[in-house]
């Protein structure tokens, strides 16, 4: 726990310290949630690249003046990963079964992810947003139950960047896109030959007061 609070502060850092610049006139406090689809996939040999719909919900806390703004979310995550035809071809000592290599599996990650962002308003109410977004695994669902120890699959904590646009609508609804394409290895397997790399598309709406 010690090592996720040091990692929240480091890349929070950035955002408080921008923030004080704002004249402090125009800035605007916002709260609020937001729901929305987490679209997943791995680029990784042996995995099916093709993306899986899973659900996203959490709460977002911001500081918006007329053109800049920064803002954190801490969100629920759900992330679906799929082995190709073939199976993962993970070593044969992970398998219940030797025979289980060569199946179709299925992994569901339930996540906690902290989004940190640096914010720009564009013409129309819509805002470019870019920053990091750590994450880290709760949980892991071996849907076929063919692993001895599923938890172990996947590294536990991770780092993606995140661009997308967000639309304002007056001051409470919100609506947007991400596309997130992950920096950090999630392969937890020293022995394994290619990088796991993550990549998702969201699709949200919130309320901000």
């Amino acid at each position: 726990m010690k090592k996720i609070a040091w990692s929240l502060l480091l890349l929070a850092l950035p955002l408080f310290t921008f923030a004080q610049e704002l004249p402090m006139r125009s800035v605007r406090v916002t709260g609020g949630i937001k729901l929305g689809a987490n679209l997943t996939a791995l680029n990784a040999t042996h995995w099916d690249n093709g993306y899986k719909a899973n659900f996203l919900g959490g709460v977002v806390l911001g500081v918006r003046a007329a053109k800049v703004g920064v803002q954190a979310e801490g969100l629920f995550v759900q992330t679906t990963y799929t082995t190709g035809t073939q199976g993962a071809q993970l070593p044969g000592m992970l398998y219940q079964n030797l025979a289980d290599s060569a199946r179709e599996g299925s992994f569901r990650l339930n996540q906690l992810s902290v989004p940190l962002l640096f914010m720009l308003r564009l013409p129309g109410g819509i805002w470019l947003q870019a920053g990091p977004q750590y994450n880290h695994t709760l949980s892991v669902n071996d849907k076929e139950k063919f692993l001895k120890n599923p938890e172990e699959l996947f590294k536990s904590d991770d780092i993606s960047g995140v661009v997308g646009l967000e639309l304002l609508a007056g001051r409470h609804f919100t609506g947007g896109a991400r596309y997130l394409f992950g920096f950090t290895d999630i392969n937890n397997y020293e022995g394994a030959k290619d990088a796991w790399k993550s990549k998702a598309i969201q699709l949200y709406i919130g309320y901000v007061f």
